[in-house]
């Protein structure tokens, strides 16, 4: 299937290695787009992973697959190589200039979230399910400090388990309203808002609202917004007055006052 997201920025320098990708327009969503490539039977993702090693290896690198990293190599302090481990082999070390870790995040580790990010542990994870930060594990054979640590964040939705329903609302601001009306945060990504509201309510249900004034100066884009009210995932007010009766938020009126 079509990979969706922000390629716009890559596609030039894809283009540069050499390798043929492409933008498109992705139907009913304005001017959001989707990565191309020239076989179209085939996942761009993989087309696109196939190309990029074929990038690697005509400048002499090596690609090897199953063969997880299991920790690093140092020496007086430096990071000089990693240890690796073929499924099924021996491990063996591989010595280099500059290590770079790319693991991926640590959403999914159960442990490490209940340790750097404990308010997320009731959270929903829609992070992947291989974000499991098993570098955490190696560096502690160098001098390092960590940082940035909540950045795992933007891989939780706050989450009513008794509806078993998560808002994926990607257009951006939303106003995070409680059941009275009243307004919890006001964010420019939905994930940290999401995290905010859900550290403020718990697992109580929430409201996002945006206006029409929002979309209109390019958050996101009407197509979107009316695929999602024909969808029946999203509804739409002609008015405050009109929203707050119908949700039975009182104090609505008053908490979206400076936004109106």
């Amino acid at each position: 299937e079509p990979v969706v997201g922000g390629w716009k920025p890559m596609v030039a320098d894809l283009n540069d290695m050499g390798i043929p990708a492409g933008l498109t327009e992705y139907p009913g969503y304005g001017e959001d787009t989707l990565l191309t490539m020239p076989d179209e039977e085939h996942s761009p993702m993989f087309q696109l992973i196939d190309g990029l090693k074929n990038v690697v290896e005509a400048n002499g690198g090596l690609v090897l697959t199953d063969t997880p990293a299991i920790g690093l190599i140092s020496e007086d302090g430096t990071v000089t190589g990693v240890v690796a481990q073929p499924v099924g082999q021996d491990s063996f070390e591989i010595h280099a200039k500059a290590v770079i870790l790319a693991t991926g995040g640590f959403s999914s580790n159960k442990a490490l979230v209940s340790e750097y990010l404990p308010y997320a542990a009731e959270a929903r994870c829609a992070g992947l399910g291989s974000n499991t930060g098993d570098a955490l594990d190696w560096i502690d054979v160098v001098d390092v400090k960590t940082i940035s640590m909540d950045a795992d964040l933007s891989s939780f939705y706050a989450f009513n388990p008794s509806t078993g329903y998560y808002a994926e609302f990607p257009f951006l601001p939303i106003h995070f309203i409680d059941l009275e009306g009243n307004l919890i945060t006001e964010d420019t990504q939905y994930n940290t808002g999401a995290m905010k509201t859900f550290l403020s309510v718990g697992k109580e249900p929430f409201y996002t609202v945006v206006s029409a004034e929002d979309i209109a100066n390019g958050i996101g884009s009407q197509e979107a917004y009316d695929h999602m009210v024909l969808a029946g995932t999203a509804e739409c007010f002609d008015s405050i007055a009109e929203l707050a009766e119908k949700c039975e938020l009182p104090k609505l009126a008053d908490t979206l006052r400076p936004w109106v």
